[in-house]
């Protein structure tokens, strides 16, 4: 009887196991339940480092025993790339060595692939009193007209400030970087028209106190907390776009097509906007619009007669606040078919490409075609003289790369294939032949190497 009854109590007690555990006894039956997102998914972020290798061009960015600001610019970004990384954030890095990066490839960086915003990491230092320190942060321009980055360094200022403890320190603020330069700062002054961006200046590296602190490791993973603790307060409270969709391309806007239709979306997953803060910009004069708040579409018929192009920014905050970052977008009219200098830069143009066609199929025949690929880079090169911003300008000068790259390698033409995508690179940031004219260079570097190291003949393809 005993026995029966102790068979019957571990039965029992086996059921009551199994269904508190659920799918965990008989897991192979059970869906594995889907991971949490991580609050960084789908987000990219661009982390610039400030400065590097200027040890011995700069005897003013170091402390007073000597510990350089690139060297904590650098330690701090490492560190926020790991933490942004382990919330699933794309992590761009201008630099993850103590090497210089030209100021301009900082920000192509960025723009090139489509970051969502831009953090240069920095520290202050000034040589007048070495009792100040205070940490800040700069933005672009007008407060008013760069409200995505005022709203970036609103969130992350406070984390700065109790995480380094810095509650009562006079000075401490977001600051337009255009009082210091009257033109801005060169990273901040390109990422501007494409995204929000902001240069971070937590303390100043000239207080022997601050510099002490500085160069521990446990304080620098405090700032780096702190920016990661703002950035994750920003992107909850959504990252809003705009994407014009019509026109497009080499469309014009004009009689047959008179109306900017743009996709606003408030980064909430929806479409929902503060209508009273929606604001479209044309030439810099606040013109009217219809916003849909169902489908996301704004539409705007501006005046544009006599124009060859006009230039858009469109203004917003979502339901949590947060703005949508006024990219700069320019449009061409119907009247640029009569400007001269379009139809100079179009002949140009498309003479090159029927050359550059001619010559494809010449090489496909077996010949090499150099007459009709240097005619063609002429021809290009004499519609950048005409129009270096037309909106097809990163086209040709890419093309004048590809050109060059398949003429004879002789060292002027490898210079000049270097020449023709670094420009790419470097004078069209936004151009989405950005990341192809990169992986161009890098190419091209490793068979520079090769040939120098006399692993291929200077000719071969």
């Amino acid at each position: 009887m005993n026995r029966k009854r102790s068979v019957i109590l571990s039965a029992v007690l086996l059921a009551i196991i199994s269904l508190s555990l659920g799918c965990a006894t008989i897991s192979w039956h059970c869906p594995k339940a889907a991971a949490p997102p991580k609050p960084l998914t789908d987000i990219t972020i661009c982390i610039d480092p400030g400065h590097g290798a200027t040890t011995r061009t700069d005897s003013f960015r170091v402390g007073p025993t000597g510990e350089r600001e690139e060297w904590i610019n650098l330690r701090v970004g490492k560190y926020l790339k790991k933490y942004l990384v382990q919330a699933g954030a794309n992590v761009l890095m201008t630099r993850e060595t103590d090497t210089d990066v030209n100021l301009a490839g900082r920000a192509a960086l960025a723009v090139n692939n489509h970051a969502d915003f831009f953090i240069s990491l920095h520290h202050n230092g000034t040589r007048h009193d070495p009792d100040v320190n205070f940490p800040l942060i700069y933005f672009w321009g007008e407060a008013p007209k760069n409200p995505a980055s005022v709203d970036l360094a609103r969130s992350i200022l406070p984390h700065l400030v109790e995480n380094l403890e810095l509650q009562d320190a006079a000075g401490t603020g977001i600051y337009s970087d255009w009082v210091i330069y009257p033109r801005g700062t060169s990273v901040l002054r390109n990422t501007y028209p494409h995204i929000p961006g902001i240069i971070g200046e937590p303390a100043y590296f000239t207080n022997p106190a601050a510099e002490l602190q500085l160069k521990n490791r446990t304080y620098n993973k405090l700032e780096a907390e702190a920016y990661y603790e703002g950035i994750l307060e920003y992107v909850r409270n959504g990252l809003p776009k705009t994407t014009l969709v019509t026109p497009t391309g080499d469309e014009r806007l004009g009689a047959s097509n008179p109306a900017l239709i743009f996709q606003l979306t408030d980064g909430l997953g929806g479409t929902a906007f503060q209508p009273e803060t929606i604001q479209v910009f044309v030439d810099d004069h606040a013109v009217e619009h219809i916003y849909d708040p169902s489908t996301g579409h704004l539409t705007v018929r501006p005046e544009f007669s006599g124009k060859t192009k006009l230039t858009i920014q469109v203004f917003g905050r979502n339901l949590k606040g947060n703005a949508l970052h006024p990219r700069i977008l320019t449009v061409k009219t119907e009247a640029a078919y009569g400007d001269p200098v379009e139809k100079e830069w179009r002949t140009r143009f498309d003479k090159a490409e029927a050359l550059c066609q001619e010559a494809a199929n010449e090489i496909a025949r077996g010949g090499l075609a150099p007459g009709l690929l240097k005619e063609a880079i002429a021809n290009y090169q004499r519609s950048l003289d005409v129009s270096p911003h037309h909106p097809f300008s990163d086209q040709a000068q890419y093309h004048i790369g590809e050109c060059y790259e398949v003429l004879p390698r002789t060292s002027e033409n490898l210079e000049a294939t270097f020449k023709a995508y670094k420009r790419v690179v470097n004078f069209y940031p936004s151009s989405p032949l950005g990341p192809a004219a990169e992986n161009a260079i890098t190419r091209l570097e490793s068979w520079a190497e090769m040939a120098e190291a006399g692993l291929l003949d200077t000719y071969t393809w």
